[in-house]
């Protein structure tokens, strides 16, 4: 029986603790089709890639009824284990291969999948404030104010703005006063380079929980 060499393309992840490839996949040649019957998934967290985007390539062979059976690295992160984790993957997912018109024939293959993973570029806070309100602060209604910041490449506070209102004036600038004097966020690189920093809060204030007075 013939097998197919193939080109999967790309799969871009990024940051998840569980992250799926597609189903379906386009290749290199015109005639020839492949689908993961079982897509290879990958559990990983931000600080696996250690402030870098990577790339991996595993190249595989399927038998007729597409189980891989055999994988391995043909192009490393840097990472041993993001590597490992993405050949497990690969190893025990599943992979049907058919030519245009021969919708129930299922080929052996020979294929390589490229993996890209990218590292979280959502600001985190250094210090989060954590702002208290009065009932009398609320007049009646539960509130809540959607704040926009930047910070420096050290995390320092650079702007913040309210891109939401509580319909207090009162309120809002206290709350705003509140998260310059108090916020700050973890500097931020990726790829070795700083990322800028940018990121909204949303304050939810409710008559529930909000201090007597």
């Amino acid at each position: 029986m013939k097998i197919l060499n193939i080109i999967l393309i790309a799969f871009i992840f990024c940051l998840g603790s569980n992250v799926q490839a597609q189903e379906g996949q386009k290749i290199t040649n015109d005639t020839t089709l492949a689908r993961w019957m079982r897509a290879p998934k990958v559990s990983f967290k931000n600080e696996l890639l250690e402030g870098y985007d990577r790339n991996v390539v595993i190249s595989f062979k399927t038998d007729a009824s597409g189980r891989v059976e055999h994988a391995e690295v043909f192009k490393s992160s840097g990472l041993e284990e993001l590597d490992h984790k993405v050949l497990r993957a690969v190893q025990i997912s599943k992979l049907r291969v058919w030519n245009e018109g021969e919708e129930k024939i299922n080929y052996p293959a020979r294929a390589k999948q490229p993996f890209q993973f990218n590292v979280s570029r959502e600001a985190k806070f250094n210090y989060e404030p954590r702002i208290a309100v009065k009932k009398s602060d609320l007049e009646g209604e539960n509130r809540s104010i959607t704040i926009y910041s930047e910070a420096d490449d050290h995390g320092k506070l650079t702007k913040a703005e309210i891109t939401k209102s509580s319909g207090l004036t009162k309120l809002d600038n206290y709350v705003l006063n509140e998260f310059r004097e108090k916020a700050s966020f973890q500097p931020l690189n990726i790829n070795g380079k700083p990322y800028p920093i940018k990121k909204k809060k949303e304050f939810y204030f409710s008559l529930d929980s909000a201090n007597e007075g």
